[in-house]
């Protein structure tokens, strides 16, 4: 099978938590998605940038704090706001996962929110090697304990990605790549 080389530049990543528990990561990877639960919150106030709306609403109707509140919206804004060069990164059954999605964001009939893959997820680095978790590094792996939806955006601004772009079938990523260039400057 043949295969090439690509340049591929990515702006950010953010890991997500695919549902409690990663409950809708086979979903999601079977699909080609990434998925967001937050069904309480209206997607047209999220797709609006209305998020003094989307604060009213956790304050007022689910009653939470306004420190709870903002931390929802922190994360809403993440999903809502991230572009095409974002790599998501999650972590299902010991190992590390990534893709990259499409900007436009759709809606289930569960009120899920759900961005298309761009690129499949993938446990693999551009060698092919599986990301076990035990192979990353503890700043990364650490991220995973957070009791909400996103933990943080990794600092990768203008990051160049060598990734082998292989036929269908076959896995691609850089994610070790990513992870060894650039945590130091968490």
């Amino acid at each position: 099978m043949k295969t090439r080389d690509k340049e591929e530049t990515a702006s950010n990543a953010l890991f997500i938590r695919l549902g409690k528990g990663s409950s809708f990561f086979e979903k999601c990877r079977n699909k080609g998605q990434v998925m967001l639960d937050y069904r309480e919150v209206d997607h047209q106030l999220c797709v609006s940038g209305n998020w003094e709306a989307v604060r009213d609403h956790y304050i007022n109707e689910i009653e939470t704090t306004k420190t709870t509140s903002s931390n929802h919206i922190k994360q809403l804004q993440y999903f809502y706001s991230a572009n095409a060069e974002t790599i998501w990164i999650t972590f299902h059954d010991n190992k590390m996962w990534w893709c990259k999605a499409k900007v436009g964001i759709k809606q289930t009939q569960e009120n899920l929110k759900i961005k298309s893959c761009d690129t499949s997820w993938s446990d693999c680095d551009i060698n092919g090697n599986i990301l076990f978790m035990s192979n990353i590094n503890g700043r990364i792996t650490a991220k995973r304990g957070f009791l909400g939806q996103f933990v943080s955006t990794i600092r990768m601004i203008q990051t160049t990605l060598f990734v082998k772009s292989m036929e269908r079938g076959q896995r691609s990523t850089t994610m070790q790549m990513i992870v060894s260039r650039n945590l130091r400057r968490l």
